[in-house]
């Protein structure tokens, strides 16, 4: 049986690593008699929607029917019990089976009982976290020290000082040099016109990180772009003066249309299209997956 490897991690230095995600699902895959085809790796936050990191997409593209995922826990797949049933609706359209080395057979009552429950499970920790995280910013706010991410432009240097006798680390704000190049580079570049997939292309081939050290993502880069409009570019048509953005849209419109077209004559339903489309990065006007129902309106107007 072919099998995919599906891990995620929010920090570098968490104890559920990519490496000893990847360990654990590949025992039990080989204990269950699965065969491992390939690993996907996501390092974001469990509340980010799946659709819109990378590791889960590429994971999509690769699917095949009869596939099962394997991850840890349920919580790798997404920190909220709605996106989360979403991200695994999005597997099973592609006519995969999410499963965990923890889990009962997804199918039965008690396992889709026992999945609500893990998956209710993991926001109630994540909002604890947040709980936690607001209160330890607060008591350091209190005490005039540092607290929270730092602005752009900016970082915490720690220095250890003797108070009462006792060595106390302190931190202060300074500025970071180099961050405020990247950023003004990127600003420039949005200023001459480049969308933010652009954006973050360029960064990738230039080789500028994020202070996680990976490619800035889209919402970093709204981040550092936030106040520089891209210019108001117009084309020309039968009608009159169009907003490129209106074309733009048509244009990407017409090849969602037509990719809906293909995939409809290779005999795809219409779940397993609307997970396919999803996972080529098309999504609705407020960025979620993109449904049957929608699908259908499509290939009515194609």
């Amino acid at each position: 049986m072919r099998a995919l490897i599906c891990t995620r991690q929010s920090t570098d230095d968490q104890d559920t690593t990519q490496a000893s995600q990847t360990h654990e699902c590949r025992l039990w895959a080989e204990a269950n008699g699965y065969e491992i085809a390939a690993s996907f790796h996501d390092e974001i936050s469990g509340s980010s929607k799946a659709w819109t990191r990378d590791g889960f997409t590429a994971m999509l593209k690769e699917i095949k029917d009869g596939d099962t995922i394997i991850s840890k826990r349920r919580d790798r797949l997404g920190r909220d019990a709605f996106l989360t049933k979403q991200a695994e609706k999005m597997i099973e359209a592609l006519g995969a089976t999410f499963r965990t080395p923890d889990s009962l057979d997804p199918t039965s009552i008690i396992g889709k009982l026992t999945n609500s429950i893990q998956d209710a499970t993991a926001e109630y920790e994540l909002d604890l976290i947040r709980e936690r995280t607001r209160s330890a910013l607060a008591e350091l706010r209190r005490q005039g020290k540092p607290s929270g991410t730092p602005t752009l432009g900016t970082k915490i240097i720690y220095h250890i000082t003797i108070q009462n006798g006792e060595e106390v680390t302190l931190g202060e704000l300074a500025p970071d040099l180099n961050e405020v190049d990247k950023i003004n580079l990127v600003r420039e570049w949005r200023s001459q016109g480049a969308t933010y997939k652009q954006l973050r292309q360029r960064c990738e081939d230039n080789g500028l990180t994020s202070r996680r050290g990976c490619t800035p993502s889209l919402r970093t880069l709204h981040s550092w772009c936030e106040g520089i409009a891209k210019p108001k570019a117009k084309a020309t048509t039968k009608e009159g003066p169009v907003p490129a953005r209106r074309i733009e849209a048509r244009a990407e419109n017409k090849g969602l249309s037509a990719l809906v077209t293909s995939l409809k004559a290779q005999g795809m339903s219409l779940r397993k299209i609307a997970a396919k489309v999803t996972a080529e990065g098309y999504t609705t006007s407020k960025g979620g997956p993109i449904t049957k129902t929608q699908i259908m309106r499509i290939l009515a107007n194609a």
